[in-house]
């Protein structure tokens, strides 16, 4: 899994490819947290549009909520907007968000549409 950070106002934009796995998943959070321009609560749009999710599962998700609740803090109570390819990736993105829930500070949406998931982080 690789992964990319822009910095621009009034989100970070995080593009993602490769395929997806829990320990590069940690190591991208950490990546992002330790970046001179994070602050806690800032807003990200996580595109995962070329990430493969091939093989990922209800364990994986788990694991991927554990890194953010390991993360809370210092994530902050912030907007992520995750961004997928399609209808069965979408339907991972929304297992870790119900398995987050009310367990983490931000706030986290699944999109499949680019426009709707910019429109999300800029509407206070």
């Amino acid at each position: 899994m690789f992964w990319e950070v822009e910095d621009g106002e009034p989100y970070l934009t995080v593009r993602t490819r490769g395929r997806f796995n829990v320990e590069d998943h940690r190591a991208m959070v950490r990546d992002i947290l330790a970046r001179p321009f994070w602050r806690p609560g800032r807003n990200v749009l996580f595109d995962h549009r070329a990430l493969s999710f091939e093989g990922t599962d209800y364990a994986a998700m788990t694991a991927a909520v554990h890194t953010h609740q390991l993360y809370d803090r210092e994530i902050g109570p912030g907007r992520a907007a995750i961004l997928t390819a399609g209808p069965a990736d979408y339907g991972l993105i929304r297992i870790f968000d119900a398995l987050a829930g009310d367990n983490v500070l931000a706030q986290l949406e699944a999109f499949t549409d680019e426009r709707a998931a910019r429109a999300w982080l800029t509407t206070p």
